[in-house]
């Protein structure tokens, strides 16, 4: 848990760091930060919730949305100098 809350960016290492060292480890102290950072109250409601949302990271969505502008650039023939 510890590894993948600093991989998200949910969480730094100095902070959990700090965190274990007032509080002591455990998986509920884990759990409860993330909910204060982002709401879920466990990495498995998270990975749930956003399956079923079908959210996409934003590199996907640009690489989208250039592909769609090149289709429609050559459907309308934009950029063609022999018109």
């Amino acid at each position: 848990m510890w590894n993948w809350l600093v991989d998200m960016g949910i969480a730094t290492q100095e902070e959990l760091e700090r965190l274990v060292d007032t509080s002591g480890y455990s998986l509920e102290k884990m759990n409860n930060l993330l909910y204060v950072r982002t709401g879920y109250h466990s990495r498995e409601e998270m990975d749930e919730k956003k399956q079923l949302a079908g959210i996409i990271n934003a590199d996907e969505i640009i690489e989208a949305v250039r592909e769609i502008a090149l289709i429609v650039d050559k459907k309308l023939n934009w950029g063609d100098d022999e018109k």
